[in-house]
């Protein structure tokens, strides 16, 4: 808009403004041009304007007072009485009021009601999502655009071994796995050790100790590997993103119950093999269950004596003796009877060396989980039962384990060991970043609940205001009505009241309330009567420039 336009408009806004345009039943019967009725009305409003200027400042809160008082809402050009008028502007009255107290209370009901706000954020980073978390922990809502994600995604292992399983011990080439008694040792015809063998002998258990070991570490990896691949192709399902805590706890339950769950069952395997050998009381190659024999009966006949070929077979249960506890222990009463294993010397059949923590027993599973490994973290163990051994070409320093790189301790069981998938650390790992990539939500949500802004408060009275005041306008005439025709004349009737001033006649006003309601005013009539006889001079100027007469709006 140009600054001539800008200047126009005003000019052209007072120019053709009028204030004496006719209602519908105010126009004269006589046909006239609209043309030059709009013009002499346009006349009629400057001279109304330059008299009105002219009345004094005084007489404007008068006038106000008495615009005020003839206030009609709701006018009737079919009831224009006296009586109706007034019946009208105390309608408008009434509705103003009940109207104002309804804004009023409208205002401060609207203005402490709860609102609910929703945030929307589309395409959220891993930072915003924290932050919308922080600020909406309880409603924020943000779905996955994939639900079902692999663990093999957002986790990985890479397990370590207890440092016996890569150590020279369980080497399948190493000395430790053929321990033997001497090659030199006299045997007799059956190509058998002449040295008549101990229950307790080292060198009898020897081999198969550490084979023992290295078939644990084997069964171990295999069991670990096999379950690793069944928990990686488990999913996890998530319909919204969770928060980094959230992750953290549910992997972290999900990783320990793997954990438990893959021991327990590498355990119950191990036990339900031992649980079958002894139920079924197989015996043990070494004889150290029981102690087995057979012979030949023999029979005669006619003076001769033949020999049975059916041989009769005896055992003989082995008793251990703990050194801990110094009793005698049967292997019919349990399979897990055991003795301290010793190295002897096999010209004397004295005792070279016990080395801790090793136990022979009624089998070799039994007594190996009961076993230690304490000798082998011990420089001065381990030479010592390499020299009762008489292994060579062996260094002490390269085979000794470390015990600071185990958290075990050096005299836990291999029972307890071996229960744990000879697992020294799993190193799991978790990685969030990787699920909230896959997670991939487009839009994230949250709702609050406020107080309401100036935009609602006002956008909410505007719309429920609309209607009541429709409402009221319906009502309000129809209510006074009630008041007027039947609660006065009854109140009226039964108190026997007939002073003047009160509500008289059959639905309208009576004349001394037209009276009284009229005297309320009598102080304004000098402002009226001047308004008047402006308006009278108004038409007169009309009248002597040929204007025709043009009624002017009532004031009462």
């Amino acid at each position: 808009m140009n600054l001539k336009r800008l200047f126009c408009w005003p000019h052209k806004l007072i120019r053709n403004y009028n204030a004496f345009i006719l209602e519908e039943d105010e126009y004269d019967e006589e046909p006239r041009d609209p043309a030059t009725v709009l013009e002499h009305q346009k006349y009629s409003t400057w001279l109304y304007l330059l008299l009105l200027l002219g009345i004094p400042t005084r007489t404007i809160g008068q006038r106000l007072k008495i615009s005020t008082l003839t206030f009609n809402l709701f006018k009737n050009r079919n009831k224009r009485s006296e009586e109706q008028l007034q019946q009208q502007r105390f309608s408008t009255r009434f509705f103003l009021i009940i109207t104002l107290m309804t804004l009023l209370i409208l205002v401060f009901y609207v203005s402490f009601e709860n609102v609910t706000y929703t945030i929307i954020k589309n395409n959220p980073t891993i930072i915003e999502f924290n932050r919308l978390y922080q600020e909406y922990p309880n409603t924020l809502q943000c779905p996955c655009q994939t639900y079902s994600i692999t663990y093999e995604q957002f986790i990985s292992f890479q397990h370590h071994l207890h440092s016996i399983c890569s150590s020279t011990f369980v080497d399948e080439t190493s000395q430790w796995l053929i321990i033997d008694y001497p090659q030199t040792m006299p045997k007799n015809i059956y190509g058998q050790p002449e040295y008549s063998t101990r229950k307790d002998d080292f060198r009898q258990i020897g081999s198969p100790f550490f084979q023992l070991l290295n078939s644990f570490c084997n069964l171990s990896s295999k069991a670990i590997n096999t379950e690793l691949t069944k928990f990686y192709s488990n999913r996890f399902i998530t319909l919204n993103l969770i928060t980094f805590e959230q992750f953290e706890t549910q992997t972290n339950q999900l990783i320990n119950q793997f954990l438990q769950n893959t021991a327990r069952s590498f355990i119950s395997s191990l036990f339900f093999v031992e649980n079958m050998t002894a139920a079924n009381m197989l015996f043990s190659a070494f004889q150290s269950d029981s102690l087995y024999s057979a012979a030949s009966p023999l029979y005669e006949y006619n003076d001769l004596s033949f020999v049975d070929y059916q041989y009769d077979y005896d055992r003989t249960d082995q008793l251990y003796n703990s050194n801990e506890t110094g009793i005698n222990c049967d292997c019919q009463s349990t399979p897990w009877c055991i003795q301290q294993a010793i190295v002897y010397d096999l010209d004397t059949i004295t005792q070279l060396f016990s080395p801790p923590g090793i136990f022979v027993g009624c089998y070799l599973v039994e007594a190996v989980l009961q076993s230690d490994l304490r000798c082998f973290f011990d420089i001065d163990c381990l030479r010592q039962l390499i020299d009762s051994l008489s292994l060579e070409n062996i260094s002490v320093s390269d085979i000794i384990l470390n015990s600071t790189a185990s958290h075990y301790q050096e005299k836990s069981s291999l029972l307890e060991i071996v229960s744990n998938l000879m697992i020294e650390e799993w190193n799991n790992q978790t990685f969030y970043n990787n699920y909230f990539n896959i997670c991939q939500p487009s839009v994230c949500t949250a709702t609050y609940i406020g107080y309401g802004n100036i935009v609602y408060i006002i956008t909410t009275i505007i719309g429920l205001i609309g209607g009541l005041t429709k409402v009221y306008r319906f009502i309000v005439p129809i209510f006074l009505r009630i008041i007027v025709r039947v609660i006065i004349p009854f109140i009226r009737k039964k108190r026997g009241m007939n002073n003047n001033g009160e509500i008289l006649g059959n639905g309208c006003l009576g004349d001394d309330a037209k009276t009284y309601m009229l005297a309320t005013i009598s102080p304004l009539s000098i402002v009226i009567d001047e308004t008047i006889n402006t308006l009278r001079y108004a038409r007169l100027v009309a009248t002597i420039t040929n204007v025709p007469q043009i009624k002017t709006p009532h004031l009462i």
